[in-house]
């Protein structure tokens, strides 16, 4: 999604990330009520991606699933300011 524009005539695809956006928000109002969502949202959707890219270029720990799920856990920790 951050590598190319949604096309705005593909119906499917907008909705598609209008839903993601407002999942991640709710979600974010949700966990985090004193929160301001966006930036929360927006925060949390770059490190998935970021951390999806690093995944699939090799960059990360696959030795397991549950090495990449620390990995990843270990890292929405850190943003969100939780330890452990």
């Amino acid at each position: 999604m951050f590598t190319e524009q949604c096309d705005p005539t593909n119906t499917e695809r907008v909705a598609a990330v209008e839903a993601v956006h407002g999942y991640l928000k709710a979600t974010v109002q949700r966990v985090f009520p004193a929160a301001d969502p966006e930036p929360m949202a927006t925060a949390a959707w770059g490190l998935v991606h970021g951390l999806a890219f690093l995944h699939l270029d090799g960059k990360l720990d696959t030795s397991s699933a549950q090495a990449v799920a620390d990995t990843v856990r270990a890292a929405v920790r850190a943003l969100i300011g939780q330890s452990g």
